[in-house]
């Protein structure tokens, strides 16, 4: 739901502004960038919805590289997302997910001159850690004061 102005608390209400593919976790948009959402999918891809519309391209689609969860309650595949504060000037992006070998990755990546489209191939890994029995992860990312 997006509010455009105050409202009192019976007045809230949901409405649907669009469908989006099974498995979304984490609804963002980049800073300044009041014209568009981003859905983190767990699968390893991103949408955007633009004029209450979800674009049939997709931002960016890694799932490829993701393992994407088996189970309801498995926190795995792609977790987070998060825009460099200069993200308009700069391009640069933030994702977190759970690579083909159960590994967290956190890592920087691109976008295109097409700023509906991210380059895949721009990638640059930050950091990785290996999961055992006892991690627990939420993925989340932010960039904070």
């Amino acid at each position: 739901m997006i509010c455009t102005k105050p409202v009192l608390g019976e007045q809230l209400g949901l409405r649907r502004i669009t469908y989006v593919e099974e498995k979304a976790v984490y609804l963002t948009q980049p800073p300044s960038d009041s014209s568009r959402l981003f859905i983190v999918n767990e699968k390893g891809f991103i949408q955007i919805i633009k004029n209450g519309n979800t674009l049939k391209e997709p931002f960016l689609d890694i799932s490829d590289q993701v393992q994407a969860s088996s189970k309801s309650r498995e926190k795995k595949g792609l977790l987070g997302l998060a825009f460099h504060p200069n993200y308009i000037k700069n391009g640069y992006f933030y994702l977190s997910y759970f690579n083909k070998e159960d590994t967290l990755v956190v890592s920087r990546f691109n976008v295109t001159k097409n700023i509906e489209i991210a380059d895949k191939h721009s990638e640059k890994t930050i950091l990785k850690v290996e999961k055992n029995s006892n991690s627990s992860f939420s993925g989340h990312l932010i960039f904070g004061p």
